[in-house]
């Protein structure tokens, strides 16, 4: 019977009667598993999924001293766009061999910093910062979150920080979804083509006005700035 504690690899051990060195091996699919006879991989394999044995992932990274942690930093609201970017990371990370550990940060905290120094002293295999933290203005003297995390050589930015010199970042496009979708729009009979903003002032924002203008124009639309809303504008944010 199956209870609610989770049942340790020695247990297991006991249970498919080999050695806890051969239940650490198969159920963290170590290469040298392949000494191990197919139908006692097997065996250990089917024991595991009866009992809902799942392998700790900062358990094995304590034991090896090899992370498989990946640390995603992220504002604590997520942005439509972030909802929909972390599972696609996670899913290519997990094809990868990794597990990812998301990081939610709030510019609003004062020890914002000393909380993200905390997190990074874990030693994961990389981070990937999907925000700037703009909002969050340092004492004076005192680093800026994008600074804290060029400290470290295996980060990516999602964006271009601005206070930094040396980073690593990965140049998002937001242009071009928005001038494919005017495009689109237009090759439906549509004229009249609204954009609707949260600010005016992200990259992000910026990428999409622009992808917004180029798509009107190579399609012989002019701008209008009345059909671009800006949600802080209208009080909608903040």
């Amino acid at each position: 019977m199956i209870g609610s504690k989770q049942i340790t690899q020695k247990e297991l051990a006991k249970l498919a009667n080999v050695s806890q060195s051969v239940i650490s091996l198969v159920l963290n699919n170590s290469p040298l598993k392949a000494r191990i006879p197919q139908q006692t991989r097997n065996r250990v394999l089917e024991i595991a999924r009866q009992h809902n044995y799942r392998v700790n992932p900062v358990a094995r990274q304590l034991r090896s001293g090899q992370s498989r942690l990946i640390n995603v930093v992220s504002p604590v609201v997520f942005s439509h766009q972030l909802v929909n970017m972390i599972p696609l990371i996670e899913t290519e990370l997990s094809r990868a061999g990794y597990h990812i550990m998301i990081s939610r940060l709030d510019s609003e905290v004062k020890n914002i910093v000393e909380t993200l120094r905390t997190i990074m002293t874990f030693g994961f295999a990389g981070t990937i910062a999907l925000d700037l933290f703009e909002e969050y203005v340092p004492p004076k003297g005192q680093p800026s979150v994008c600074q804290v995390l060029s400290e470290y050589n295996n980060v990516i930015f999602l964006q271009c920080p601005a206070d930094v010199e040396d980073f690593t970042a990965v140049e998002v496009d937001y242009a071009a979804g928005v001038t494919e979708a005017v495009r689109e729009l237009v090759a439906r009979g549509r004229r009249r083509i609204a954009l609707a903003l949260n600010d005016d002032y992200r990259p992000s924002m910026i990428g999409r006005l622009q992808g917004y203008r180029r798509g009107l124009e190579s399609c012989g639309l002019p701008y209008d700035p009345q059909l671009c809303w800006v949600a802080e504008s209208a009080g909608m944010i903040g």
